[in-house]
């Protein structure tokens, strides 16, 4: 697999997981990090286009290498007052590994070792609105 097609994969799989994370009861709003924050504030300082990807809060890369690698997605968002912020958690990290899993190429032949990635979730919950 090219790095050009590991990266249309890691967008598409970015934006379903930003979705699902969406979707989920008790989700306020997706929450960028500080350090992403300045990224897309000195690329449109510099001129250089938008901050890349709608949504910032979401991250998927890929760990491991040949046939043992993974998908890591963490997911940064504010819960709702009122919320238990751990069952927002869990039903989080639930919706997003179910929509991600579901979400890759159906012919993994392409991918490193030709079997479906595992699929591993982190939410960190970065406030309460």
């Amino acid at each position: 697999m090219t790095d050009q097609q590991l990266r249309e994969v890691r967008d598409r799989l970015t934006e379903t997981a930003a979705e699902a994370a969406r979707r989920t009861p008790g989700v306020a709003f997706l929450r960028s990090d500080l350090a992403t924050v300045l990224r897309a504030t000195s690329r449109l300082a510099g001129g250089s286009g938008s901050p890349g990807g709608a949504a910032p809060a979401v991250r998927v890369h890929r760990t491991g290498s040949g046939d043992a690698w993974e998908a890591e997605v963490d997911v940064r968002l504010a819960v709702h007052r009122g919320t238990r912020v751990l069952d927002v958690s869990r039903a989080v990290r639930g919706a997003v590994e179910a929509a991600v899993t579901a979400d890759l190429p159906a012919d993994t032949a392409h991918l490193p070792g030709g079997r479906v990635p595992r699929v591993r979730v982190s939410v960190i919950v970065t406030g309460v609105v």
